[in-house]
């Protein structure tokens, strides 16, 4: 049955001729090992076979939540656009697009975004004074630029 029984016969003639107890038993330990090698080996394999199919199965799950949650994540920002240029296009037919202009412009100005008021305001009665005050308040603008570009780029001791 087995060729490893075969090979016994070959090396150890004596012993498996000489008693035949001695040589069924021996028989039956080499056939039975090597039968409980093959089933180890069969059950390692299975082993191997089912981590290897549900360490598939967990990497297919995580990357249907992570596709879902892409997907819905584009559909979010796809009706927001949609809904905003619906707004835009509402708010042009109420109040024309010089009024929609208009509105943004407000909404700039109140959220902080554009200037409207300079930092500092020169006045003076003769031309040579202004420019003057100007030049100096030039100076002293950069130096507090300076200073605060500074101050932001040195971490605060702590």
């Amino acid at each position: 049955m087995f060729t490893f029984t075969k090979v016994l016969e070959k090396r150890f003639p004596r012993l498996l001729g000489r008693d035949r107890v001695t040589g069924q038993a021996l028989r039956f330990v080499v056939v039975g090992g090597v039968k409980i090698a093959e089933q180890n080996r069969q059950k390692a394999i299975r082993f191997a076979e089912g981590e290897g199919e549900s360490v598939r199965l967990r990497a297919e799950g995580e990357a249907k939540g992570i596709r879902a949650k892409g997907e819905a994540e584009g559909a979010r920002i796809l009706a927001i656009g949609e809904s905003t240029a619906k707004a835009y296009e509402l708010q042009n037919k109420a109040v024309g697009a010089q009024g929609v202009t208009a509105i943004e412009i407000a909404k700039q100005v109140a959220a902080g975004n554009v200037k409207v008021t300079p930092d500092f305001l020169v006045q003076g009665g003769d031309n040579l004074g202004g420019l003057f005050s100007a030049y100096l308040t030039t100076l002293m603008t950069a130096k507090a630029s300076a200073a605060e570009a500074k101050d932001k780029a040195v971490p605060a001791k702590g």
